[in-house]
């Protein structure tokens, strides 16, 4: 069960499948629903709410990847509705950007922000020296994704640190952030699990 004292910080990604897009009148006749959400978001909006209602405050790190993580975002959302939805091109998509960005602008405020702190090459070697073949492209974490680390490490919180992330160079190395960092990784759809 977690506390007051724990910090529960989220990376970009997790926070925006917390949007419901809403698909707009001239596209509706190409869907059966009224909305569009991620897979995790059901399980994301337990704990959002459980942590609202114990009144534990929520953390995100500085964003820095945005854009792109909207734009990675947007694409998720369509390519799970399959080809018919990937043919209506660029104007979905531009609109499905556009709430993701009108999203994360009223969201934001709803999070304290940890700094990503620059001093990754110790954390980077231990990576390295540690290193994993993970399922998606890449077995090393990216920069930012060290940056996170480092600047969670470095985060004081009087309980315990919980890093929400769907990425695997996160969850892909669970023991040895646990071990090295002392941040406890959670899977973004066995995040429910902690509250």
């Amino acid at each position: 069960m977690i506390s007051k004292n724990d910090t529960i910080a989220f990376d970009e990604c997790s926070i925006l499948h917390l949007c419901e897009i809403r698909i707009p009148n001239s596209f509706k006749i190409f869907f059966d629903k009224d909305n569009l959400v991620h897979k995790n978001f059901p399980k994301l909006n337990q704990l959002m709410n459980r942590l609202d209602f114990r009144g534990i405050n929520k953390y995100l790190f500085e964003p820095s990847n945005l854009e792109s993580n909207i734009i990675k975002v947007a694409n998720e959302y369509l390519s799970k509705e399959g080809n018919q939805v990937i043919i209506l091109g660029p104007t979905l998509k531009a609109q499905i950007i556009e709430q993701l960005n009108d999203f994360i602008e009223k969201k934001i405020d709803e999070f304290l922000t940890i700094k990503k702190d620059d001093d990754i090459n110790t954390i980077k070697q231990i990576f390295l020296d540690n290193a994993k073949n993970l399922k998606k492209q890449g077995d090393m974490p990216q920069d930012d994704d060290l940056k996170i680390i480092s600047g969670f490490n470095k985060f004081i919180s009087t309980g315990r640190k919980f890093l929400i992330s769907e990425d695997e160079h996160f969850w892909g190395y669970i023991d040895l952030i646990k071990n090295n960092f002392n941040i406890n990784v959670i899977k973004e759809w066995e995040c429910h699990k902690i509250s």
